[in-house]
This record gives C-alpha cells, sequence and structure tokens, in this order.
C-alpha cells in the first residue's frame, strides 16, 4: 500500500513546485469548495458582505462568490431576505507586499463559525486583483507590469494563465495519457504527445511482459516401453532470446513512460492558454479594463488592459 501511496504523493509535490502564485479567481473558487465541504448538504447560504478598500472589488468578490457556491451544488445560495442557514462575509487586508483574504461563513442560529478560507494573493502577479483593488494598487505594481500593460499591442495576443487547480488537475487525468491537456487545458499538442509517447510506452511494456512470460517451452523425447506402458520424458526449457527481448522491451516501455510523467508534470505546470485573436478582444467591451492612476498635478498616467475568458 505505501508502495503504491509514494508516487502519487512524489508526482503532487512536483507538479506543486512548477505552479504558480494563487489569483483572487482562484481564491474565490477555493472558498466556495471548502463551504461546500464544510457545510451539511442542501444547506441554505447568503454572501451577505464583503470589506476592502474598493467597492468595485467588494461588488466583484460576492457576485463570483455567490456563482461559484451556485455552481458547486453542495449547499443552496439564497438572498439575504430568505433566512439563510448560514452568513458568509469575507475581508481583504494588505499585509507586507501581499493581500490576506479571509471568507468566513456563520451559521445564524448557533451562532458559530461554520466555515473558513484564507490565503494570501499578490496584485504584482495578478493584473485582475490589481484593477479591482484601484488605482493605488496599480501603482505600486506598476513597475513591474508596466511593459505588458501600457506598450502597443501590435500583433501580439494576450496570453493567459491556468490557475492551480486546473493545472493539477491537468497534472492528474493526464494519468490517462492526453486526458487532461486535451479536455481542461486544450492543449492539443501537449495532449497528443502525452497520448503517443503513453500509448507507445504501455505496448512496449505489455510487449516485454508478455514476452518474458513466454520465454519457456517445453520438449519430449521419443516414448520407450518399461514392460507395462510407453513412457514420454517432458522437459521445460527456458528460450533466453525470447527473455532478452522482453527485459529489453520492458526497460523500452518504461523509459518511455518516465519521460511521459515528466512531460505531464513540466507541461502542465508551464503551459498557459493559446493566444487569442485580436479581433476578438476588440470585439469584446466586457474584456477591456482601465486603472487611472493619480499624480500630484492630476492624472499621471492610465492602464489599459483586456481579458478574455473561455
Amino acid at each position: 500500500m505505501n508502495k503504491r501511496i509514494f508516487p502519487v504523493i512524489f508526482i503532487l509535490i512536483l507538479c506543486g513546485a512548477f505552479l504558480e502564485a494563487q489569483t483572487l479567481d482562484e481564491a474565490i473558487l477555493n472558498a466556495a469548495i471548502r463551504i461546500g465541504r464544510d457545510l451539511p448538504a442542501g444547506a441554505t447560504v447568503s454572501v451577505i458582505s464583503f470589506d476592502s478598500n474598493s467597492e468595485t472589488l467588494n461588488d466583484y468578490v460576492i457576485s463570483e462568490l455567490h456563482g461559484a457556491i451556485l455552481r458547486n451544488r453542495r449547499v443552496i445560495p439564497v438572498r439575504p431576505d430568505q433566512n439563510p442557514q448560514h452568513r458568509v462575509t469575507g475581508s481583504i487586508e494588505p499585509v507586507d507586499s501581499e493581500y490576506r483574504i479571509v471568507i468566513t461563513a456563520v451559521n445564524t442560529e448557533k451562532a458559530e463559525l461554520s466555515s473558513e478560507y484564507s490565503a494570501s494573493l499578490n496584485p504584482q502577479n495578478d493584473t485582475q486583483l490589481a484593477l479591482l483593488l484601484g488605482a493605488s494598487t496599480v501603482s505600486a505594481s506598476l513597475s513591474s507590469q508596466q511593459e505588458s500593460l501600457l506598450a502597443p499591442q501590435g500583433g501580439n495576443n494576450y496570453r493567459g494563465s491556468f490557475t492551480i487547480s486546473q493545472r493539477v488537475g491537468t497534472c492528474f487525468l493526464n494519468i490517462l495519457p492526453g486526458v487532461g491537456s486535451y479536455a481542461i487545458m486544450h492543449d492539443i499538442m501537449g495532449g497528443t504527445i502525452l497520448l503517443l509517447s503513453g500509448a507507445t510506452g504501455w505496448a512496449l511494456f505489455a510487449a516485454g511482459v508478455y514476452t518474458f512470460n513466454d520465454k519457456t517451452y517445453t520438449t519430449s523425447t521419443n516414448q520407450r516401453w518399461n514392460g507395462y506402458s510407453y513412457i514420454t520424458t517432458i522437459d521445460t526449457n527456458v528460450d533466453e532470446d525470447k527473455e532478452k527481448r522482453g527485459i529489453a522491451l520492458m526497460i523500452v516501455g518504461g523509459v518511455i513512460l518516465a519521460g511521459n510523467g515528466i512531460f505531464n508534470i513540466a507541461r502542465s505546470a508551464t503551459y498557459n492558454k493559446p493566444k487569442q485573436p485580436n479581433r476578438m478582444s476588440l470585439l469584446s467591451p466586457e474584456a477591456w479594463q482601465i486603472a487611472v492612476l493619480p499624480g500630484k498635478g492630476g492624472i499621471e498616467a492610465a492602464a489599459l488592459s483586456y481579458t478574455i475568458r473561455y
């Protein structure tokens, strides 16, 4: 049992080592999952409030969290005036160079904590969070993002990043070679490489096992009369050529499968969403966002960005 568990833990550790910092959207999704797990199935909940220095961020988190809880289908989101069994509130506060988000659910009848989720967020790695926090946050992080936000886009297209849960899910679904890459990341090249190398590796390994197990054969000597009946002597022999071929096939198949696993981890951790055509960004007004950076004499600069989700 321990020998079987160890490779799974090892793969999880390697996947985690490659993954990027948590984003606001991922924190909201994980909070909804935690609430659905901690509360009784079918319990009614209502997202009451979220506290930050940005009303835009407050409205965004409340709306997204309500939708994430609804999609999770473990508990039932209702309006605050419908006497929910649990009330959900949250807040975000700066901690050094990062922000700490906390989302809690409280049992309204017992007045006790039902669920709690917290995570560290870095607006320098999350343009969406920076824009929602407001101009002060964008100004603080603009030095690291100025080129990507303010430089002319020209022929360059937006490249998005997958969340940690999507990358880990892809990594584990690819135990069936290519399934995670095709289903979650829509990574045709990566999925095809995993599919072909995985199928080849397993085919060679299986052929090696079959050949190795088929290495023995029997031979019989001529019958002779012992005075009562004919006796046939049967000898068991080992085909050394088959034995060597079986071992060689298993080694080659194992090496290919090991390479398949390493490629799966690296690809799942580093692959980004495919480029989107420029015309899609121009025709989607809801994808455009702007942050105004105040200066001493008025507006100092403006940061314009767009996001495409699919």
